[in-house]
């Protein structure tokens, strides 16, 4: 769970109270209060495939994620003249983003898992120079996304404990830069050769089903205890939906100081 600092603490502390900043903190290597489980891989695995699916609040923030990322990975800051690196590590997230598909089955997989195991430097990469804060922050919040909470044992004891880390980190960052507004271009889009407008996910209406896997194509590994294994969720939800591209903030400047 992040740990606040500052006044960014302070405010939390007076607007909540020390109990509730207290409760949801980490202790004795655990994520967000929950275990990372202790059998083998075949035994996870197994486990996975029989476990029961229903709705989790987490799934909802991590489409906050999914947005925040879309959006911001495309803003045109002012006076920001495109890096050929930079649009290329761009135009291939973008890639992932605009053809990701809700599968129509559970063999299918999301293409999305390259987002979250993506180099941190390619993540950050694909992001202006100027927008570097922003990216550090989107990259600490897809920390915190990647972990399968339903299959730690125990869980998290928390219903919201992705809505704490991730606006516990938006806090953090609010506070460190509020001063350090990021004007933005009305309008315009950073450009991607060949994008498509829109992506049409096609699926069987009004269904929802879920796949459990122990881990993204490989094991993982917490970083801060080596010996605990970073096991992931890949979920198939099937609808039908169309998703436009995102649009510009609509001020057009990331501005801290007016959120």
């Amino acid at each position: 769970m992040p740990v606040l600092r500052g006044e960014a603490k302070a405010n939390y502390i007076t607007l909540h109270g020390e109990k509730q900043y207290q409760q949801y903190n980490d202790n004795d290597g655990t994520i967000h209060g929950g275990c990372p489980p202790k059998c083998s891989r075949d035994e996870l695995e197994k486990r996975s495939k029989t476990a029961t699916f229903y709705h989790r609040w987490e799934y909802d923030a991590e489409s906050i994620f999914w947005t925040m990322y879309s959006v911001l990975l495309r803003v045109l800051p002012k006076g920001y003249q495109e890096d050929p690196a930079r649009k290329r590590l761009m135009e291939t997230a973008w890639a992932v983003l605009r053809d990701h598909t809700i599968p129509v089955d559970r063999a299918s997989g999301d293409n999305r898992i390259q987002a979250l195991e993506g180099l941190q430097e390619d993540f950050i990469g694909a992001f202006p120079d100027v927008m570097g804060p922003v990216a550090d922050l989107l990259y600490d919040i897809r920390k915190h996304v990647v972990p399968a909470y339903p299959l730690m044992d125990p869980p998290p004891p928390h219903d919201d404990h992705l809505h704490e880390a991730m606006q516990r980190l938006i806090l953090q960052y609010l506070f460190d830069h509020r001063d350090d507004p990021i004007p933005l271009t009305p309008g315009p889009l950073r450009a991607v050769e060949d994008d498509k407008p829109r992506v049409i996910n096609l699926g069987t209406p009004g269904t929802t089903t879920q796949e459990e896997t122990g881990s993204h194509g490989e094991e993982r590994r917490r970083e801060a205890e080596p010996d605990s294994r970073f096991v992931v969720r890949r979920s198939t939800r099937l609808s039908r939906r169309i998703v436009d591209q995102p649009e510009v903030i609509k001020n057009g400047t990331f501005n801290t100081a007016a959120t």
